[in-house]
């Protein structure tokens, strides 16, 4: 699931990159916004990620316990 995620996510990238852009201020707006999304969207998948090993890990340590 994560992996098809993640192919949706760059096919989006390019198809966004594609985006022509008159003057380069724009041009430089639309790229810092891009590595903010995707900034963003790589703290959302790491701070899940984790919550999820961590309810996992407690989880486990109830069952064992």
């Amino acid at each position: 699931m994560a992996r098809n995620f993640i192919r949706m996510f760059c096919v989006n990238n390019v198809n966004m990159a594609q985006v022509p852009t008159t003057n380069s201020t724009a041009r430089q707006r639309v790229q810092k916004s891009r590595n903010n999304l995707l900034f963003g969207v790589h703290l959302f998948m790491l701070g899940s990620f984790v919550s999820l090993v961590g309810y996992l890990g407690m989880m486990c340590h109830h069952m064992l316990h």
